[in-house]
């Protein structure tokens, strides 16, 4: 029998998976790097456009991987899910968004 090690860590009041932070920061770099700025990121349209990159493909990815989690445990629980089991799920998943707030909390310090 092997134990499960949690490898989460807390910062405040927020459990974040390293794992996950690394798998969202790796994407949000892809992310920057297909970005074409057309414009310089010293206007408020450029300032827009990254926060829009920033966020954008870190929902896409929290709403897959939920939606992956869902089925996942509704196929190992066989039965439906309820709303306290989306509730655990979404807030496991709010962590990808959190990789996002770093890059935008700095380009309003910068801005």
């Amino acid at each position: 029998m092997t134990v499960e090690h949690d490898s989460r860590l807390q910062i405040g009041p927020l459990w974040i998976d390293p794992r996950v932070v690394v798998y969202a920061t790796i994407i949000q770099m892809t992310a920057y790097a297909i970005y074409d700025p057309v414009e310089s990121a010293v206007t408020l349209d450029g300032f827009i456009q990254l926060f829009w990159i920033a966020v954008v493909p870190m929902c896409a990815l929290a709403i897959a991987h939920g939606f992956s989690e869902v089925l996942d445990l509704q196929i190992r629980i066989r039965r439906s899910i309820k709303w306290h089991d989306l509730r655990v799920i979404l807030h496991s998943n709010v962590q990808f968004l959190y990789v996002s707030l770093i890059p935008i909390i700095l380009l309003l310090i910068c801005w």
